[in-house]
């Protein structure tokens, strides 16, 4: 008991991030057993679940007051595999399998651009006296939006199939431009805009709320318009934040 008594003690801010991050984790392995027995849906879900969980483990580090190095690290850590090894998995055992070895090339480009990203992240080398408005805005394609547009040619092809049409699993001319050219968004120094810190005109908040609602009815009874949508829009957000940020720029040119 006394030896028990010595132990250190985790504050309870501290330990409650890091199990939803360990939970992201989770719903990521899941993911590649899913695409493994071929239930493409779920995979789908688990890699969704997985974006959800690293959103709420860093609202819940901030609100509780409970960041930390650890913290950090095994975000990190959790980030490389949910959202760089899964989704390169399952797209391969999706349609990549049957690419040959420029498949293979593209699986291992993916999870590699995004180990690189979060590196470059983490160690902050983009923080030379960057501008007050530099902070809305991402440098390239953060992890978890690369791994939903990795996965964006099956959210596709699901919706076809379920309308009668054909799959994009055997168009590899696609598939593996298209993995290799998210990876490359991942490392690239393209400005992505934060949505965590965009801020929404009071006018627009009701129009936004309707959105949201419409959005989730839609993930309960269409899902693959649901997430096509999102991911959609994220996709036309890539170009509008290039312009948002050069314009930006501008003005503050002219100021100094």
């Amino acid at each position: 008991m006394n030896a028990l008594a010595k132990l250190p003690r985790i504050p309870l801010n501290h330990l409650l991030p890091n199990l939803v991050t360990l939970m992201s984790l989770c719903a990521g392995l899941t993911a590649i057993r899913f695409s493994l027995q071929g239930k493409w849906e779920h995979a789908l879900f688990a890699i969704m679940a997985s974006g959800i969980c690293d959103t709420l483990d860093g609202l819940l580090a901030r609100m509780m007051k409970g960041t930390s190095q650890f913290g950090a690290e095994l975000d990190s850590l959790a980030d490389i595999v949910a959202f760089g090894v899964t989704p390169a998995m399952v797209m391969y055992f999706w349609g990549l399998h049957d690419a040959g070895p420029l498949g293979w090339l593209a699986v291992m480009v993916f999870p590699c651009c995004s180990a690189l990203r979060l590196a470059r992240f983490n160690t902050d080398l983009d923080a030379a006296n960057p501008p007050p408005w530099a902070g809305r805005f991402f440098t390239g394609v953060p992890t978890p939006g690369g791994a939903g547009l990795c996965v964006f040619p099956i959210v596709i092809s699901l919706g076809l199939a379920e309308n009668g049409f054909g799959t994009l699993a055997d168009q590899h001319w696609l598939l593996i431009p298209w993995q290799m050219l998210v990876g490359v968004l991942m490392v690239s120094r393209l400005p992505t805009v934060s949505f965590k810190k965009l801020r929404i005109a009071r006018d627009l908040v009701p129009v936004l709320l309707l959105a949201a609602v419409l959005n989730i009815a839609l993930l309960v009874t269409i899902p693959w318009v649901s997430m096509f949508l999102m991911l959609a829009v994220y996709a036309v957000s890539l170009p509008l934040s290039w312009l948002s940020w050069q314009k930006l720029a501008r003005q503050e040119r002219v100021l100094h």
